[in-house]
């Protein structure tokens, strides 16, 4: 039977997000929730979920249902038909942070982290990358918003500056992250709920340094086996090559190419660490810091910025 023990305490609606739209969708025993800031890795480890539990390739991208995203002409009832229609092992997507989803202890919830640097750059490109048709959506229905979701800047510097130092007038209680959502909030959100036993965090860097490293971890806390050949098939199959020639198909491209100018080809953009370093100013990066060190505790800074295996914390054991 569905069930829901904790209803959430922030409610989270803007051009992009509607987390009322989760009253719609109730959970079932053992239904996974993917919960990210934007360009942390989302699709990746949604990608490892569709190996993990068995879902053909061809199904993948329409398995993991985006509950939250406002602005997907798809009406959130029939969202709910499509979650409520699947019969195999659930799993879904979300940017939302812990306090703004509900919560059921017999849910399986993963938050994904990556540097905020290396997030600012690739959310800058992924935003330069909207279509004329995303817009569009953003701002629809008419009259839903006083203000329209203003058109990229054009270049990183003036997108990083508002980025760390103003929030979405829509969000109060976060101080960046403009004009999406913070993503220290979110993140920071799941690191203080770590002790949860259906918690896991888990961080991009680690997955490019050890994918099947992190794949069987994700395996053992859904209570999966994480075989050899399972794990074999996800080296293959889940790298960042792998993807993009998936995306690549005529299908996926033209429905991509919809939304971003450039389709799939712009969405898979370089799935590189460290291009910042060649690209935001001193006085950016000093910036950078001491948002950072504003926003997080000093455990989910070092965390976040260099992940589990290079800085040697381990969420679930801090």
């Amino acid at each position: 039977m569905p069930s829901r023990e904790t209803e959430p305490s922030r409610v989270y609606f803007d051009h992009h997000l509607d987390s009322a739209r989760w009253q719609y969708v109730p959970y079932r025993r053992a239904d996974i929730v993917v919960a990210t800031g934007a360009k942390v890795g989302t699709t990746w480890t949604q990608r490892i979920l569709a190996e993990l539990l068995a879902v053909p390739a061809e199904e993948a991208r329409h398995a993991s249902l985006w509950v939250d995203a406002r602005f997907q002409p798809t009406p959130v009832a029939e969202i709910a038909a499509m979650a409520a229609g699947q019969t195999r092992r659930r799993f879904f997507k979300s940017h939302l942070p812990f306090d703004a989803l509900p919560y059921d202890p017999a849910v399986k919830y993963i938050a994904v982290g990556r540097d905020g640097r290396d997030v600012a750059l690739s959310l800058f490109n992924h935003y330069c990358g909207y279509a004329a048709n995303m817009y569009i959506m953003l701002n629809s229905p008419p009259g839903t918003f006083a203000d329209e979701f203003p058109k990229a800047p054009s270049d990183p510097h003036s997108f990083i500056k508002e980025w760390l130092t103003r929030g979405n007038r829509r969000f109060p209680w976060e101080k960046d992250g403009y004009p999406f959502w913070s993503h220290f909030t979110q993140i920071q959100s799941f690191w203080d709920q770590r002790d949860l036993p259906n918690v896991l965090l888990i961080h991009y860097q680690d997955m490019k340094a050890d994918l099947q490293g992190e794949a069987r971890r994700i395996a053992l806390f859904l209570d999966v086996e994480p075989t050899e050949a399972l794990l074999d098939a996800i080296a293959q199959r889940c790298t960042f090559d792998a993807m993009k020639r998936e995306a690549m198909r005529p299908e996926e491209h033209q429905a991509r190419s919809f939304v971003w100018e450039g389709g799939s080809e712009r969405f898979f953009n370089k799935g590189v660490s460290g291009r910042w370093r060649d690209v935001f100013t001193s006085e950016e990066l000093a910036l950078y810091k001491t948002v950072v060190e504003s926003r997080l505790s000093p455990a989910c800074a070092r965390w976040l910025e260099q992940g589990r295996l290079a800085s040697g914390i381990d969420p679930s054991n801090t």
